[in-house]
């Protein structure tokens, strides 16, 4: 090697990251060295103290061909960090997701198929990673090259989250949310638009405002509030709070509003709204059911056909309609007896259908043995009949007990009371055969015992 050296000549390259030193092989007339032991020295001139391979670098200078090089030496590279991330369990998105759901046909319900990620109180929302360091790089100087840090994420702790060992967990039912890095989870769902194939069915623990309207067919059911920007169609609204339908109330055969605060709507018709809360509507109600535990007001527009039951009275500007349509206005009754009366007499019906049949077989001088096993069911079906109607008459009686503190339920006509208007109390009855054009109120007489009009 010593000769072949003798007729080369080396010089050193140090990278400009000083990550690499490289042995190159240059002109023999010109400056260098050509020892092994000159290239030790060289090395130690130019600080070179970290990463010299001097197995390789002998090897070279004994291998490489004038204006050839080979690297030497190699530094350590710095480690960059790696960015902190948030390792998600839920799907923060507010639109919902298409999942088919299938009825017995195989037939898909694209209304029950969209569905939104709801967390309830306890679930892991996302897991929080932090960003690293990294670790440090070494030069072939010996000099420390420090790492690039992993960027942070910013988070800003939002409504009901709670953070435990890194786990951003929800402290209630909802939807979550991850707006300009705040972690949330809404008890108020927000549909940009309608209600309808794109966003299904809806049934949220929380608030609903829909800035759009409520397309026919599709159901709206939440624990609290439901707020209605466009109209509402034959659809279906269940709600644990306030109902209100700033577009109206627009139905057709099966439109069913229920509601356990107050129900407001601009107009409604053919609709069925049951309130525990007042019923407020600002223009028109048309052949539609309404009732509630409060007041129905339609200040400011017409009461025309249907029925309206109001457990504490109505007031409208008008009631009735110059074309006879029946209207019917019972006060100081519980909508809800009407219905657990309308159960009691389908029972009845049924009891009269197992007597016959019972009666008959009981008449008859030979009972064959095949009969009775049907005298048997027969006698059973009227044991659980009479059962049944036994409950029913008990829920009749106490929703009795809770109108009997109402002194007074008025009903109060701002202009026009129109004929063929049908007003009902318990225990009295007036149905309005003149037309009357004046502000007045039909209210009971508990003298006489009758429905009068001042």
């Amino acid at each position: 090697m010593a000769e072949e050296s003798a007729l080369k000549k080396f010089i050193f390259k140090i990278s400009q990251d000083k990550l690499a030193v490289s042995l190159c092989s240059v002109d023999p007339a010109g400056e260098g060295f050509n020892a092994f032991v000159e290239a030790k020295e060289q090395l130690k001139k130019l600080d070179v103290t970290y990463g010299v391979d001097e197995a390789i670098l002998e090897q070279k200078m004994d291998q490489l061909e004038i204006g050839e090089e080979a690297q030497i030496a190699w530094g350590k590279e710095p480690l960059d960090g790696k960015d902190g991330f948030l390792d998600w369990k839920i799907d923060t998105d507010a639109r919902a997701k298409f999942v088919p759901a299938e009825d017995d046909d195989d037939v898909v319900d694209y209304k029950n198929s969209m569905k939104l990620d709801l967390v309830k109180e306890g679930d892991v929302i996302c897991i929080f990673n932090e960003a690293t360091k990294g670790e440090e790089g070494k030069s072939v100087l010996g000099t420390q090259i420090p790492p690039a840090p992993g960027k942070p994420v910013n988070i800003i702790l939002g409504d009901s989250v709670e953070v435990v060992d890194n786990n951003y967990k929800a402290l209630s039912q909802g939807k979550p949310s991850f707006v300009a890095d705040k972690i949330s989870v809404m008890n108020v769902l927000e549909i940009p638009g309608d209600v309808d194939f794109e966003t299904g069915n809806l049934d949220f623990p929380g608030s609903i405002v829909i800035r759009g309207g409520i397309l026919d067919g599709f159901k709206v059911e939440c624990s609290m509030n439901v707020e209605v920007y466009g109209v509402v169609g034959d659809a279906t609204i269940i709600a644990g709070g306030d109902v209100i339908c700033y577009g109206g109330i627009s139905g057709k055969e099966a439109c069913i509003i229920k509601g356990k605060g107050t129900c407001s709507a601009k107009y409604v018709t053919n609709a069925n709204i049951e309130s525990v809360g007042d019923i407020l509507i600002t223009k028109d109600s048309t052949h539609s059911s309404l009732n509630t535990l409060g007041t129905v007001k339609s200040q400011n527009g017409c009461i025309v056909g249907g029925m309206v039951t109001a457990l504490r009275g109505v007031e409208a500007q008008v009631l009735g309609s110059l074309t006879g349509v029946k209207t019917y206005i019972n006060v100081k009754m519980h909508y809800e007896s009407e219905k657990y009366h309308l159960k009691l007499n389908a029972l009845l019906t049924e009891y009269y259908e197992y007597y016959i049949r019972y009666a008959a077989l009981l008449r008859s001088k030979d009972i064959p043995a095949k009969n009775f096993n049907e005298i048997s069911k027969a006698i059973e079906a009227l044991k659980s009949a009479v059962k049944e109607g036994r409950i029913i008459e008990e829920k009749i009686d106490g929703l009795v007990g809770e109108t009997n503190g109402i002194e007074s339920a008025p009903v109060q006509v701002n202009n026009t009371l129109f004929a063929d208007v049908i007003i009902q109390a318990p225990g009295c009855h007036k149905e309005i055969l003149e037309t009357v054009k004046r502000k007045l109120t039909v209210l009971e007489d508990f003298q006489s015992g009758q429905m009068v009009v001042k």
